[in-house]
């Protein structure tokens, strides 16, 4: 995957899996759901940060 679509899917992900939390009638599944759309909010932010700095050490060349 590409930066874009790694983000896109993070994205993705994080919505989709806030949604079934919020769909749940058990709340340690929905608590599970909620540490996963955590996680893919993080991997999001650090593809974001990766790319931002790709983008600065290009245009520094």
């Amino acid at each position: 995957m590409t930066g874009l679509d790694d983000q896109a899917y993070f994205s993705r992900r994080a919505a989709e899996e806030r949604q079934r939390a919020k769909a749940s009638a058990d709340l340690a599944i929905a608590n599970a759901h909620l540490r996963l759309a955590t996680e893919y909010e993080r991997r999001l932010q650090r593809a974001r940060a990766t790319e931002t700095l790709a983008e600065l050490a290009s245009a520094g060349q």
